[in-house]
């Protein structure tokens, strides 16, 4: 009797480790599909053309974090806005594009075109891709609105390695 009380608590100690480190994790599809590893873009201004391969849920972040970053900034008709907090009253003004409904947006429509920039990936990588997007969405949106809301810097590194420790300190670029 104490072995199996034993057993099912190292199983449900797993559960809750898996689930508290680090809950958005699809290298494991990827793994299925034969890629641990994904060719990331890099972003140098000496080498736009180069590329590395880095593990792929740390790809993936660094892909999403720049095509949300990208359609942020070409938001069109970009205008100051004034915001009103209750507590205050205090009206402060920030740009619409960095406003909680323009990000809201973004976050809305961005996996439909975000891709991994190798042209020969099967479907089944693209669907992986499109799916591993709408899970990152929907599980950080919250910190992807804080992050985000009136701050123009980009943010890859506070969420690819500060946050969700996917990659590894340098390993991206938060230039675009």
């Amino acid at each position: 009797m104490q072995l199996l009380c034993w057993v099912a608590a190292i199983c449900m100690a797993g559960m809750a480790d898996a689930w508290v480190k680090r809950r958005w994790d699809h290298s494991r599809s990827f793994k299925k599909l034969g890629l641990t590893d994904l060719t990331c873009p890099s972003h140098d201004i000496a080498d736009p053309a180069s590329s590395s391969p880095l593990p792929a849920s740390c790809c993936l972040c660094q892909t999403f974090m720049r095509r949300i970053e990208m359609n942020l900034n070409a938001t069109e008709n970009d205008h100051e806005m004034d915001v009103v907090f209750r507590i205050s009253e205090e009206k402060k003004q920030i740009p619409y594009s960095r406003s909680e409904g323009r990000i809201l947006e973004v976050l809305e429509s961005v996996c439909k075109e975000v891709s991994l920039p190798d042209p020969h990936a099967s479907p089944k990588v693209n669907v992986a891709v499109k799916n591993a997007c709408q899970g990152f969405v929907d599980e950080f949106a919250d910190d992807l609105i804080g992050l985000y809301y009136n701050n123009l810097a980009p943010q890859q590194t506070a969420m690819c390695v500060d946050r969700l420790q996917l990659c590894a300190a340098g390993s991206g670029n938060d230039e675009l």
